[in-house]
């Protein structure tokens, strides 16, 4: 019994990462910055590492990895899609859009490591700890990112007003 509620929650973190690739995978072609593209590249691999070994623990169990991806997720990446076309492909949008993926997918981890740790070995508790390390520092790479660009964005306006005040000619206030 424990080896098969052990394959459901692993199968479940397998679900998890099939989400995160194809929304990596949806991410990369909603934005045309190279650096972003190269960002969503990296975790997309980081989450196809972990869906390996993942599949390899499920496989060395006797179970099946699931190939699925959850039905919230697909519909998630549908609105991206649609978000993507509304918005212009607006870059704060898509990061946003990953962070709430992030968010979501550390919940599930953490979830299970801390009420379901005890369904698992201490081998695969280890396995998915490393595994939620790594998310989580993802996470931080992605969070750095959407500073940037909210930096980037906030000195753009500036220098588009500072432009606009240099363009607008002076007025002498004669009495």
């Amino acid at each position: 019994m424990r080896q098969v509620k052990s394959i459901e929650l692993l199968n479940k973190l397998v679900t998890i990462n099939n989400d995160r690739i194809k929304g990596y995978e949806v991410a990369i072609t909603e934005t045309h910055d190279e650096e972003v593209q190269s960002l969503f590249i990296d975790l997309a691999s980081t989450s196809r590492h972990c869906r390996q070994l993942l599949i390899e623990e499920i496989q060395r169990l006797g179970g099946h990895a699931t190939k699925e991806s959850r039905l919230s997720g697909k519909i998630f990446r549908v609105w991206m899609d649609v978000k993507a076309a509304l918005t212009g492909r607006d870059l704060r949008y898509v990061l946003d859009s990953c962070d709430f993926g992030e968010a979501f997918a550390s919940s599930v981890y953490q979830n299970i490591l801390t009420n379901k740790g005890h369904l698992l070995s201490s081998e695969q508790n280890d396995m998915i700890r490393g595994q939620y390390e790594n998310l989580s520092s993802d996470r931080t790479r992605l969070t750095s990112m959407q500073k940037v660009f909210v930096l980037a964005q906030s000195v753009i306006v500036s220098a588009q007003q500072h432009i606009k005040e240099f363009k607008t000619p002076y007025r002498h206030d004669y009495d």
